[in-house]
């Protein structure tokens, strides 16, 4: 199934070029689908110009995704571990040869730096490599060489040095942004030290600057977006986020028939179909929407309105594509908040099992 995804089909609305993402995966999908839709972005927290001798000078002239993958990934290597190991082998006192698929001579597969630019004495980041296939590397013996990744583990940490910068800073991010989106991660009991990063970045979001506006655009909710099977009340998840204010966040649980659209933009293909319907005495005429999930056994659709309201409206589209003349189409029902539109949800789950 992973192979048969298209990478388009995974990418996630950006809503600005400095947007940054923090994720637990190891696959490349994400890099994939940034790399086909042309979308600029790095995989290291910041870029220098200049290295001095306790600071180093921020390069901020590019705008980019940042891309933080926390627990490593599939496609990166360590040359700490490959030059650490020829250290040992000048000092003992049989000489041998230390060999390496991709880091001694005649390597299987191309490396490039995960980073570029300056970067201080000793930056453990400046070790890694990426590899564009890594493939024949996977086919090694893992005695030979592994790729980057931290294990499923309550260890983990002890063996997290080469990554440890993607955690520094982490306690004070948040009270700036504009918006906070936690998508499909379940927060295992193994990754407590996640919980903490997790609080702290949930604190600042909603304890600073709480109605923060740039250039138009508002702090919204915090989302949590999670699939849960239709029995599922969200129960678990919430107390698995019990540190957050859930009075401040999206807690979306989505219980079949009710599917989410990822992506879902104001200006995509599904909220152009509801502009075009919409006559003017339209309760939505006007009004910004996008669609955030839809019910798999109809054309009922839901839409999240941009108006800063926090309300939310579900639409059965008729397709007509053009505008109805009554008002009273497409049939609509609005809703004041999540926790209300969750109410229907649940009882369209029901039916759907009975």
């Amino acid at each position: 199934m992973f192979e048969q995804m298209a990478p388009s089909q995974t990418v996630v609305y950006f809503e600005c070029a400095d947007d940054m993402v923090f994720t637990f995966n190891y696959d490349t999908l994400l890099e994939q689908a940034l790399d086909e839709t042309g979308i600029p972005y790095r995989l290291f927290p910041d870029r220098f110009t200049k290295i001095h001798w306790s600071s180093a000078t921020t390069d901020n002239s590019l705008s980019e995704v940042v891309v933080l993958k926390l627990h490593g990934s599939i496609d990166w290597f360590d040359r700490g571990v490959y030059e650490r190991r020829q250290a040992e082998a000048k000092e003992c006192p049989t000489a041998y040869e230390v060999k390496h698929p991709l880091f001694g001579e005649n390597p299987i597969s191309e490396a490039i730096p995960l980073t570029d630019g300056p970067r201080p004495n000793g930056d453990p980041l400046a070790k890694i490599y990426r590899v564009k296939n890594p493939s024949p590397l996977l086919d090694r013996g893992f005695w030979e060489c592994c790729p980057l990744v931290l294990a499923p583990s309550h260890t983990k940490l002890f063996y997290a040095q080469p990554l440890k910068e993607f955690w520094w800073g982490l306690q004070r991010t948040g009270g700036l942004n504009l918006g906070l989106n936690v998508v499909g991660y379940s927060l295992p009991p193994y990754d407590a030290y996640a919980r903490q990063a997790l609080y702290h970045i949930f604190s600042n979001y909603a304890g600073y600057e709480p109605d923060l506006e740039y250039e138009g655009r508002k702090k919204r909710p915090i989302r949590i977006l999670d699939f849960r099977p239709p029995t599922d009340s969200g129960t678990e998840i919430r107390a698995r986020y019990r540190f957050a204010d859930w009075r401040r966040t999206g807690g979306m649980t989505w219980l079949v028939p009710w599917l989410p659209i990822a992506g879902g933009r104001p200006d995509d293909s599904t909220a152009k179909e509801l502009y075009s319907e919409l006559c003017q005495s339209h309760v939505l005429f006007g009004v910004k929407a996008r669609p955030i999930a839809h019910r798999q056994d109809c054309d009922d659709v839901l839409f999240e309105l941009l108006d800063n309201s926090g309300r939310f409206a579900l639409v059965h589209l008729t397709y007509a594509r053009h505008p109805e003349t009554d008002p009273r189409w497409p049939e609509t029902v609005i809703y004041t908040d999540w926790d209300q539109f969750a109410q229907t949800m649940k009882a369209d789950a029901a039916d759907w099992n009975t």
